[in-house]
């Protein structure tokens, strides 16, 4: 999983960062509780080909780098 091609390309970025953020929960939600298969599911539409829970795990903190997460412990929830 090549994430420049992705989340760290700026212009990726910019044309899937609303649709990341319809995916994600609006209010903390703890991360047991994010429904994850719906997550990953439209991550592998957009383009994020992620293989094992390492890699979608890798995705998310890419998220949060770029800012489009905002993470608390093990709470997370979209950049408003």
């Amino acid at each position: 999983m090549n994430l420049d091609e992705t989340i760290y390309d700026p212009d990726w970025l910019d044309k899937n960062a609303t649709a990341i953020k319809d995916l994600l929960p609006k209010t903390w939600t703890h991360i047991s509780n994010v429904n994850g298969l719906k997550i990953g599911f439209n991550f592998k539409v957009l383009g994020i080909d992620w293989r094992s829970e390492l890699e979608f795990f890798k995705a998310m903190e890419a998220l949060v780098d770029v800012g489009i997460v905002l993470r608390e412990g093990y709470t997370i929830r979209r950049k408003i």
